[in-house]
């Protein structure tokens, strides 16, 4: 456990706990004065055996977009200064990737009257470098997580509820795939108040045996759904529309050009 410069950790078969300050150094291995945020977000690294911890809050609000590895043996947090990184944040859904080596970090927020972000990232504990990811089917900007979590045998993060405004907690469960070769998918929300017509459409190209599952579900207030359906109805005001996209077996790939109402 984290908090600054402290950290407590519990020994399972002593049924002990113990709390030490570290040490902070540069890249270098010199003394540093970065001061140590709280609300740090953490994930084990068990191929280095070390924490890597990124962004947090300090007094007030000033927050950060620093990243940090904790080393237990030396008890040092050892700062890094990436030249590309995520923006400052904190309780983003974050989780170590066991295939891939890395550390996956989604969303995040400034205090509870900010805006939410909806942006991914990996970071290579070896390499010490973040790169920025683009997914399909991105949940809405969002923070507040509790809980990322990877299933080594799915090869799959679950990100756990989190929060969208100060005053919408969610209840939802998501899912994210890291390979490249998997079905992607895409979620659109409209508005028909402003259409005259309500008669969806859509334009799509399906090479070879490539292929574009949709599904719908319609809500009057943009917050309780409809169940999903593979028909599109004309009854509720907003309609959310996802595309699934299915890779051809030769490797095509299948592309939405347009849709909407008419």
């Amino acid at each position: 456990m984290f908090q600054g410069r402290s950290i407590a950790s519990y020994d399972a078969e002593a049924d002990r706990w113990a709390t030490r300050r570290a040490d902070v150094v540069d890249e270098r291995g010199r003394p540093s004065d970065y001061k140590v945020p709280h609300s740090q977000t953490a994930a084990y690294d068990p191929v280095a055996d070390k924490v890597v911890l990124f962004g947090g809050q300090g007094a007030g609000d000033e927050f950060f977009d620093r990243t940090l590895l904790y080393e237990p043996d030396s008890n040092r947090l050892v700062v890094l200064d990436p030249p590309e990184h995520p923006v400052a944040r904190v309780r983003p859904g974050f989780a170590y990737d066991e295939r891939r080596a890395e550390v996956v970090l989604f969303g995040g927020v400034l205090d509870q009257f900010s805006q939410r972000m909806d942006d991914l990232w990996a970071f290579d504990p070896a390499r010490r470098t973040w790169k920025r990811l683009e997914a399909s089917g991105t949940p809405s900007a969002r923070g507040g997580y509790m809980l990322m979590a990877y299933d080594r045998d799915l090869d799959c993060f679950f990100l756990v509820c989190g929060r969208h405004s100060p005053e919408r907690f969610l209840e939802e469960v998501w899912s994210l795939s890291l390979d490249e070769h998997a079905a992607g998918h895409a979620r659109y929300a409209f508005d028909r108040a402003g259409f005259a017509e309500r008669e969806w459409f859509s334009e799509v190209e399906a090479p070879g045996d490539s292929s574009i599952e949709f599904r719908f579900r319609g809500s009057e207030d943009g917050l309780s759904w409809s169940q999903w359906s593979s028909a599109a109805s004309r009854a509720e005001r907003y309609l959310e529309v996802e595309a699934e996209l299915h890779p051809g077996s030769a490797g095509e790939h299948p592309s939405l050009h347009s849709m909407g109402f008419h």
